[in-house]
Parts: structure tokens; sequence; C-alpha cells
């Protein structure tokens, strides 16, 4: 039996490539509007645990750019210029393509809020200058979620990785093909982590939805940068991320054929078994339901019947059970 909201492992990967400094509606940066919605999200309350963690990408081959600096010489020639004590001129070439580099995060994961003034310090040591090595870092991201999962086992964390990111893929493996592989072999192999992904910007968005979909959230949260309220939009898009997270439970792994499960909430009053629904979609407000992914590893409940199990325990049961 399983009791909701569940608890969440949230790894989030950040684009700190040199486009995020281009402006959105409004006059900001597209960074400054992603740090402020994370810091929101970081700082909110949650009626179950959300434990987060935070990296970034690209991270420089090892050896290949110093950290910090004082002056554009302590950067080398490949690295400068310096800015506020960090070597931005990150030139082409020296973006890590090793998963091994995005393996361990900056900001370890721990319990929100607690862990929003971490997350805090480490956004504010940062800005925008790299590359886009997106399949590496998801790799990276990915095995680091997974490890983390297979080291809890018999709990009923939901583990996933939060990609953000504002555009197409620059340096390493660039083919959204092989990433949207990443994402899929991610959720099939236990402990199942899901990709979200949020899309700073429009350009990519069916690109970013595969990927999305590959890690079995159904579409990616693609944010307008061309309308008013992009710090809303990047922070609705990461607050549903979490929401849908505690809302999605590990299916049972049967021996033998897969059975036909369904979903039976039992509460103090009543039992109740709500109708499998096709998809995301399909959780329009007010419905009851839920589905399965493409792969039949997890199950999401709507919403509404988020809401309603989280007043008594769940359970899959077959047959006439």
């Amino acid at each position: 039996m399983t009791t909701l909201p569940l608890a969440v492992d949230a790894f989030v990967m950040l684009d700190q490539s040199g486009s995020m400094t281009e402006l959105v509606a409004g006059g900001q940066t597209k960074w400054a509007v992603t740090v402020a919605a994370i810091n929101a999200v970081a700082q909110q309350s949650y009626p179950s645990t959300v434990n987060l963690a935070l990296d970034y990408f690209a991270q420089p081959k090892v050896d290949a750019c110093p950290t910090t600096c004082l002056v554009d010489a302590d950067c080398g020639a490949l690295c400068g210029p310096c800015f506020f004590g960090l070597c931005l001129g990150v030139s082409a070439g020296t973006d890590s393509c090793d998963p091994a580099d995005y393996r361990t995060p900056e900001v370890t994961l721990a319990p929100l809020p607690g862990n929003a003034a971490a997350v805090s310090a480490s956004l504010a040591s940062h800005q925008p200058s790299t590359g886009t090595p997106t399949s590496a870092a998801l790799q990276g991201a990915i095995q680091a979620a997974a490890e983390h999962g297979l080291t809890m086992a018999g709990a009923d964390n939901v583990t996933a990785v939060f990609l953000v990111s504002d555009g197409e893929p620059s340096g390493c493996d660039e083919s959204y093909a092989n990433i949207q592989a990443l994402a899929r072999a991610g959720l099939d192999t236990p402990p199942h982590v899901l990709t979200f992904v949020v899309g700073i910007g429009a350009g990519v968005a069916a690109a970013l939805d595969g990927v999305a979909s590959a890690g079995g959230t159904d579409h990616a949260y693609v944010v307008d940068t061309t309308a008013a309220g992009a710090q809303e939009q990047v922070r609705a898009a990461m607050q549903d991320a979490v929401d849908h997270s505690r809302c999605t439970l590990r299916m049972p792994d049967p021996a033998g054929a897969m059975p036909t499960w369904r979903l039976r909430i039992t509460t103090a009053s009543t039992v109740d078994d709500p109708p499998a629904v096709s998809g995301r979609s399909q959780c329009v407000d007010g419905t009851v339901g839920w589905y399965q992914d493409a792969t039949g590893s997890t199950a999401v409940l709507c919403p509404q019947t988020c809401t309603a199990a989280a007043q008594g325990t769940l359970a899959f049961v077959t047959g006439c059970n």
C-alpha cells in the first residue's frame, strides 16, 4: 500500500550557456528570470518531502578552465575574460562531453525549503558563458539520479531529472534522437528516472517535447519569452513538474505475463477504483483518473485523483480483487 503525496528527489540540470544572456519581454535576461523562478520553487513549503539537487551545464573539461579569477590573466588564453570572479570566455572545445563530469551535483540533494539557501548561493555564483552539451549533461544527471534511487531500495520516492535549457545542443552528441534515447533508458531502467524538460523559449519546443515524452512526462514545458511574465512561467512549470512527480507511482514489477492493473484508493469511509485514461492530455480540470507511461513502469494520477488519494492509501490490484 502507498500513501500520497509521495516524496520527490529532483535533480535539476540548468543550462548556463551564453544564450541565456538573451533578453526576454520586460528586459530581463533568460538567466535572471530562470534563477528567480528556481529560487522561488526552492523556498516553497510542500505537503510532503521534496528533495532538490542542482548542477549546471556545460562543465569545463578537467583542468580546462580555472574556477575563479581576479584578473583576465588568471583565466588563460581560452577561458577569459574575468568577470566578477568568474572566467566567462569558455571557447569551443573546452566544454566537457564526459557524463561523469555531470554526475555530482554542485548542490547536494536535500529537503526543501531547508536547501534553499544553498541553492540561492550556488545560483548567485554562476553566470552564463558556456556551450550546450545537452547529451552529456542529461546522461550524467540521469546517472546521478539513478544511483541515488537505487540506494533507496524499498522507498516510495519518485526520482526525477529537471532539464532546464534554452537552446539547441551544441558540442558533444547533438542528435535529438540519441538524447531522447538517454531519457528513455533512464525511464526504462530501475529506479525509473523521470525526465522533465523546461524550455526557455519556443524555438526548440518540438524537439524538447520528444525528450520529455521519452522520459515519461509526455511533453516539455515551453516558456514564451516574447510574452510578459516569463519568470512566472518558469516558476509555474517547475512547480507543476514537482506536483506531477508527487502524484507519480512506480508500477508493480509482475512475474510472468503483464496483468491488467487497477488502481484502488482506500480511505476511512470509501473504496474507489478511479478509471484509467489515455494520457496526461486527458487530465483536464476535474478529471478523475490515472494513466500509465508508454513503458508501463510508472503510473500518474490526474490532479483531482491525486488530491483525493492523499486522504487514504493506494494499491494496484488485478482481476476480481
